[in-house]
This record gives structure tokens, C-alpha cells and sequence, in this order.
């Protein structure tokens, strides 16, 4: 209250992490309620809210949209319906009723009015929502008071809601968690006994007296809502219920249970305890483990769709290619469209006779080898693992190829990083963990030679079909010519490339000088002049050249045939800038509103008219320079200040219509602005670090400066305004400096977006 007096009625503060308006004055509540009430009609989601408000789709929490208008329409039909209405009141006649006889039997007797107040609530509500007293009521009005209490203060975990160290150290999480598991384990206890009851009558469900509960089952039972009536619609989302598994540590998780030489053995031990479908938390990764015939064909039979889906890892997005490959891809459109090319091609009626000739082929030369040992010892495990290989190659490549033994290798180096556990798959998304270990460079360094391998088999096929002008026949074709084939034919939705075959290769990046890990190439230029720095290192990796500065991949382009190929010829992909702090805050990226913006240039700000009026401008200030120099009789001058006030004076003429009372300030946070722009912000090169921002002044001196000068052209634009309808409206359009442009399009309606102080600014 004392903030508001000092900073008045509207007024933001941040708590934590949370920017917070408060609102203290009855018009801006009816502002923020009533006028601007779609802009307001959504709470911010919080930890508390998604626990006690079922993730935003409970009754009370949930966010303006198609869920919520339905619900809305559920509860003004059915449950503040007149009948409903009327009900309540008869509820409340009797329960008051009820209070004054109490109050009465009493004989003047020293009553606690609070509480009985509290009590004649309780009452009401119990009898309109579930019919009367319930078994559990004590225990629920318990929680609920629990639940208010932890509510209404303010928690750590709702103020630092990015902070995973604040959801760990505080115990106002788990004890929301737990207050709420109990009351929907009691809403849940009443709602299956009223469907018991119901069940048991028959189905037969009359609307006669129904309380809330009873309106809202047979709503239910008739399917005539859109979502489903569960314990989450009447308080928030039901806590899972998940198998059962051993107690967990913080960070590791269960990984203490089965760390072991034989792992295996350890978690069949804890199936034995657990049963046969058991939840380990392996690091960061809930996983269950299905250890009998029955729940596998649950998983993969009868809910096969619901694990169809392998979840992502670093292993699988590096070894399947973002789940884009062929045998890691999730359900999805593109995953029916690879199986369809394999239903239809790869294993067709005719592929499977052309692999069963290669089998008994390649069984007859085992066969002959081992006969012709003539009784010497062999190995038949590796006699074995030659004849499958034997068997893949024949099939897919169409025999044995130059590069084999190398691939071999690297599938079998592939199959031991893949079978194993990796640090980086069990903690995700710890960054000190995969810059660590180093499971994910050997994975990525394994894969892209068995890609490297895989890319020159598919360039030799396609050489050798182009060689033979296109010509390519189906009889007896290998998998990998079937897939050229289909490409050829562009029969397919996606193209065939390395990645189709193994997952995704690795982009083919410009040439650059050595990484740092955290700095990147930043050592490489950091000097008083970096742009001599970047001049010498582009003229030994090229005129296309890649730095990392920080964190930021940077192409450097230093020829004009780079330059061209960027700016003109592949524009499209150039157009838009990569975000920074630095640049979110004036740069519009390529889109619609790019594109409706560079209509209003053309067409009006930079239409012949302007054209020629800005000429006159520029004529007339050439020619005050002049006047101002002859004037000087031979006086010292500087040169370099005239001209640049020349340009301002230009500029000012041609936007503003002439100098304007602020010009000056204006000016000077111009050039702070210009400065700040054109040097390396540490808050650029480290966009994902909150220390690096937190730390470093840059961000706050650019949103300081952009404020001022907001607020300078918001001036003139409200006093620009204020003229025109003084003027009753009237606006021409001869000699229109720009803003009067935008000002008349704005008053005319034509554009798609609102005209601000942004976008004067752009």
C-alpha cells in the first residue's frame, strides 16, 4: 500500500523472477477486469496453480480458450442453471433454519459466532456439490484448510519457477503434492461410490434434486460434454498412478539398485520384489521395466500406440537421426510413410524370395567350408556372425564393397556405446555432464565415419546409374537400389539421404580455426583491432569462414562472390537476422509482418512523392551549408561535424517535418544506442547464460537507452496526434513528412498491425 501511494495506482514489481502488476484503484481493477477483460481472463501459470488447478484444466484455473468456453457453458446450463439456483436456496433456508434453532436451544449460552458462520458454509456447500455429509468430511475439510493456507502465501517455487535448485531445496512442492493427493484421493472415493450406487440402480439417473456431483455424472453417462469428467475436472490432475519400484536418491535416482557388474541380474532381483512391471528412475529418467510375457503383449499388443514411441536420448538422436531414420522414427505421418515403403518395397513378396536365394546361398558356402576344414577346430560363433554379415551386405548393398572391414568396425564400436548406459542419457539436460563425458564425441566421431562410409557407397550407385544413363532396372535390385529407385521416381515424400540409412549426417560447415570449450573461437580475435584479427584468419580458412564466438556459430563471408551468394542469390535463407538481447529489441524477422512492413515502405514511405519531397529537403539543407561556410570568412571549420549535423538535419526534416523540442536528447541516446549496437555484448555471446545477464550491465544500459528513446518519439507522436484532432481529423497528404504517413494510414485503418512507438522505431 505504501509502494502504491509513492508510484501510484498501477504499479509492476518483480518478485523473484515473476515481473507482478498491482492494481489498487477501482478503475484500473475495472480497466483490467471489465474493459480489457480478454487480456486479463488468464491467470499466469505458477507451480501452485498447475498442482491445485490440474495444469490449467481444472474448473477454476483454466485458461481462456476452447476448454474453457465449453466449461463455462457446462457450468451457466447446468450448474448455476434456475433450477440449480433454486435448489441452493432451499440448501440455504434450511441450513440457516438450522442455525437459529441452534442458536435459540442454546439458552443465552456463550457462542462463537466465526465459527458457527464457518460451519453454516461448510454445510451449504457439502449439501449443493456432493448431497449431504460424506464419510471423509473431517479429513477433507482438514486438507482444504491445508490447501488454502499453501495457496495463499507466497512460495519459493512459485517465485523462482526456472530454478530446478529452489524445486529441489524447498518443501513447499511436496507438500502441495501431498496435500492435494489426498483430497483427490477423497473426491475420487466419492465419485466411484456414486457410480457404484448409480451402477447398481440400473443405470437409472433422474434429474429430480440432483446435486453438482450428480449433474455432472449424468452429464457423463449421456456423452454430451466434450471432455472427460474425472477427478481432475473437479480439482486439478490426479497424480498417475505409476508401478511400483525401490526408494530413490536425489540426482542418481534408482541407478544405486542395479549398479553392478551383472545389472541384469540385479534388476531381475528387484522384479522378484517389485513384480513384473517396476518404474526405476534411472538419473533423470523415469523408466519402466516389463519382466513377463503377459506385460509385454500389454505394451506392445494391446497399447501398442501408446509405446509405438521410443523416447528421445542423445544415443538415439545422434545414431537415428533425430528420429527421422528407419528405425528409430516416432509414430507419426512420416513414420506411416517409411512404413509403407518398407510394407511395399523393402520387404515385398519379392524382396523376401530374393533374400531367401542369398540365405541359401550364402548357408551352402558355410556348409562347403566347414566341409572342406576336413576336421580341424573351428570357430562356429564367428563363422556364424561372418555368415549373417555376409547375408545383411548381399542383400542391402548387392555384395561386398571397398570400404566393408572399416564399416564393420565402426557398426561394432556403434553397438557398444549404443547397449551400454551413457552419462548423457541419463542426465539429458545437465550441460556440465556432456561437456564432461566424453560418450557423446565418441558416439558422434563413430557415426559419422559409418556415415561417411554410407554417403560414398550411395555417390558410387548413383554414379554408376547416371553412367548407364538413368537406365535402372527391378530385377533382382538390392534394398539400396530399390530406395535409389523410388528417389529417382520421386515416388517418395522425403528425400533419400544418409540419414534414411543411419540417421542424421552432419552438416558440411565452412572451414575455421580451433574452439575453446565455453569461449569458443573468441581467443582467436580478441585484440584492440579484432577486425584485423578476422581479416588474417580468413585469409587462411577461405573467405567463408566459421567462428564460434562464445556460443554463437558465426559465419564470416569476406568476398563479393560469398556476399552475393548470401545476399542475393540464397536471400531467403539470409533474410532474417539471428536473434540476441541485443537485437530482439529493434529487428523485425522475415514473415508476415516483414512482409507487410516493406509494403508500407515501398508504397508510401519511399513512393516518387517522398522521393522527390526528401530531394527538395536534401537541396535546401546542401544549400544552408553552403551559406553557413561562405558565411565563415575563411574561419576554421570541421568539416566532419558539419556534415553529420547535415545529416541529422536531413533526417529530422524528413521524418519529424522539421527540429522538435527534444531533439537534442534525442540525439545523444542515439549514439549511445549506435555504440552499444556496434560493439560485442557478453549478453549476445552467451544468450542461454541467466549468470552472464544477471552479471553484465549491457542488457540493462540497452533497455535504459531504448526507454528513452521510446519515450522521446512516443512524445512526439501523442503531440502529432493531439494537432490532428484539433483539427477535427483533417489530414493531408501534401508535403507529409513520414510520420504523418504512418499517422494517416493509421487513421485510415489500412494496416494489418496497431502503429507504435515500435514501430516509428523500425
Amino acid at each position: 500500500m505504501e509502494l502504491s501511494r509513492r508510484y501510484g495506482p498501477v504499479m509492476l514489481l518483480k518478485l523473484g523472477e515473476v515481473p507482478t502488476v498491482f492494481i489498487s484503484s477501482a478503475e484500473g481493477a475495472a480497466q483490467a477486469l471489465k474493459t480489457n477483460d480478454l487480456a486479463f481472463s488468464s491467470r499466469p501459470r505458477s507451480v501452485t496453480l498447475d498442482i491445485f488447478g490440474g495444469g490449467g484444466k481444472a474448473i477454476a484455473f483454466a485458461p481462456y480458450g476452447d476448454h474453457w468456453r465449453r466449461m463455462r457453458k457446462v457450468c451457466v446450463m447446468e450448474l448455476i442453471s434456475s433450477k440449480q439456483v433454486r435448489r441452493m436456496e432451499g440448501i440455504r433456508v434450511q441450513e440457516v433454519g438450522n442455525l437459529l434453532g441452534s442458536i435459540t436451544a442454546s439458552n443465552g449460552a456463550t457462542l462463537n459466532v466465526s465459527q458457527m458462520l464457518a460451519a453454516l458454509s461448510v454445510d451449504v456447500v457439502t449439501q449443493a456439490v456432493f448431497g449431504g455429509k460424506f464419510a471423509q468430511q473431517d479429513e477433507y475439510l482438514r486438507e482444504v484448510d491445508k490447501a488454502f493456507v499453501l495457496v495463499s502465501g507466497s512460495s519459493l517455487v512459485d517465485l523462482f519457477p526456472s530454478s530446478r535448485l529452489v524445486r529441489w531445496l524447498s518443501s513447499a512442492e511436496r507438500r502441495m503434492r501431498s496435500c492435494y493427493g489426498r483430497i483427490q484421493c477423497i473426491i475420487t472415493d466419492i465419485i466411484d461410490e456414486r457410480k457404484a450406487a448409480r451402477d447398481g440402480s440400473h443405470g437409472v439417473c433422474g434429474t429430480n434434486e440432483e446435486d453438482l456431483l450428480g449433474v455432472l455424472l449424468r452429464l457423463q453417462l449421456e456423452d454430451s460434454l466434450q471432455f472427460h469428467l474425472t477427478a481432475e475436472f473437479s480439482g486439478g490432475k490426479s497424480k498417475p498412478k505409476l508401478p511400483p519400484g525401490p526408494w530413490t536418491l536425489p540426482i542418481i535416482g534408482s541407478l544405486h539398485h542395479i549398479i553392478s557388474a551383472l545389472p541384469h541380474r540385479r534388476t531381475m532381483e528387484l522384479s522378484r520384489r517389485y513384480g513384473p512391471v517396476m518404474l526405476l528412475k534411472l538419473g533423470e529418467v523415469p523408466t519402466v521395466f516389463i519382466s513377463n510375457a503377459e506385460g509385454a503383449a500389454q505394451a506392445l499388443k494391446t497399447n501398442d500406440l501408446a509405446f509405438s514411441s521410443r523416447p528421445r536420448s542423445v544415443t538415439l538422436d545422434i545414431f537415428g537421426g533425430g528420429g527421422k531414420d528407419i528405425a528409430f522414427a516416432p509414430y507419426g505421418d512420416h513414420w506411416r510413410r517409411m512404413c509403407k515403403v518398407c510394407v511395399m518395397e523393402l520387404i515385398s513378396s519379392k524382396q523376401v524370395r530374393r533374400m531367401e536365394g542369398i540365405r541359401v546361398q550364402e548357408v551352402g558356402n558355410l556348409l562347403g567350408s566347414i566341409t572342406a576344414s576336413n576336421g580341424a577346430t573351428l570357430n562356429v560363433s564367428q563363422m556364424l556372425a561372418a555368415l549373417s554379415v555376409d547375408v545383411v551386405t548381399q542383400a542391402v548393398f548387392g555384395g561386398k564393397f571397398a570400404q566393408q572391414d572399416e564399416y564393420l568396425r565402426e557398426v561394432d564400436k556403434a553397438f557398444v556405446l549404443v547397449s551400454g548406459s551413457s552419462l548423457v542419457d541419463l542426465f539429458p539436460s545437465s550441460w556440465l555432464v556432456r561437456w564432461l563425458s566424453s560418450d557423446e564425441r565418441r558416439m558422434r566421431s563413430c557415426y559419422g565415419r559409418i556415415q561417411r562410409i554410407i554417403t560414398d557407397i550411395i555417390d558410387e550407385r548413383k554414379a554408376a546409374r547416371d553412367g548407364s544413363h538413368g537406365v535402372c532396372g527391378t530385377n533382382e535390385e538390392d534394398l539400396l537400389g530399390v530406395l535409389l529407385r523410388l528417389q529417382l521416381e520421386d515416388s517418395l515424400q522425403f528425400h533419400l539421404t544418409a540419414e534414411f540409412s543411419g540417421g542424421k549426417s552432419k552438416p558440411k560447415l565452412p572451414p575455421g580455426p580451433w574452439t575453446l570449450p565455453i569461449i569458443g573461437s573468441l581467443h582467436h580475435i580478441i585484440s584492440a583491432l579484432p577486425h584485423r584479427r578476422t581479416m588474417e584468419l580468413s585469409r587462411r580458412y577461405g573467405p567463408v569462414m566459421l567462428l564460434k564466438l562464445g556460443e554463437v556459430p558465426t559465419v564470416f563471408i569476406s568476398s563479393a562472390e560469398g556476399a552475393a551468394q548470401a545476399l542475393k542469390t540464397n536471400d531467403l535463407a539470409f533474410s532474417s537476422r539471428p536473434r540476441s538481447v541485443t537485437l530482439d529489441i529493434a529487428f523485425a524477422p522475415y514473415g508476415d509482418h516483414w512482409r507487410q512492413m516493406r509494403k508500407v515502405c515501398v508504397m508510401e514511405l519511399i513512393s516518387s512523392k517522398q522521393v522527390r519531397r526528401m530531394e527538395g529537403i536534401r537541396v535546401q539543407e546542401v544549400g544552408n551549408l553552403l551559406g553557413s561556410i561562405t558565411a565563415s570568412n575563411g574561419a576554421t571549420l570541421i568539416v566532419s561535424q558539419m556534415l553529420a549535423a547535415l545529416s541529422v538535419d536531413v533526417v529530422t526534416q524528413a521524418v519529424f517535418g522539421g527540429k522538435f523540442a527534444q531533439q537534442d536528447e534525442y540525439l545523444r541516446e542515439v549514439d549511445k544506442a549506435f555504440v552499444l549496437v556496434s560493439g560485442s555484448s557478453l549478453v549476445d555471446l552467451f544468450p542461454s547464460s541467466r549468470l552472464v545477464r544477471w552479471l553484465s550491465s549491457d542488457e540493462r544500459h540497452m533497455r535504459t537507452c531504448y526507454g528513452r528513446i521510446q519515450r522521446i518519439i512516443t512524445d512526439i507522436i501523442d503531440e502529432r496526434k493531439a494537432a490532428r484532432d484539433g483539427s477535427h481529423g483533417v489530414c493531408g497528404t501534401n508535403e507529409e513528412d513520414l510520420l504523418g504517413v504512418l499517422l494517416r494510414l493509421q487513421l485510415e485503418d489500412s494496416l494489418q498491425f496497431p502503429l507504435t512507438a515500435e514501430n516509428e522505431d523500425r
